[in-house]
């Protein structure tokens, strides 16, 4: 269930983005090793810079109570 949350968060923001695909991806970083963080940031930026949205599930977070554009 945890990582339907997930799909169905992006699928939903990505309609109202007027977007027709999307992709998600699970990441898991040890923030104690702080050469695995640069190394997993690096990645993150290379695989990403040439999306047209980015978007960014964190389960930990409440969603805000009002939806606001990031653009």
């Amino acid at each position: 269930k945890a990582g339907y949350d997930k799909i169905q968060f992006c699928g939903e923001q990505a309609k109202r983005d007027g977007l027709q695909y999307f992709w998600v991806d699970t990441c898991c970083i040890d923030k104690s090793n702080s050469t695995e963080l640069a190394e997993a940031i690096n990645s993150m930026f290379r695989w990403y810079q040439d999306a047209t949205k980015c978007y960014v599930y964190l389960s930990d977070v409440s969603r805000p109570p009002f939806e606001f554009p990031l653009d």
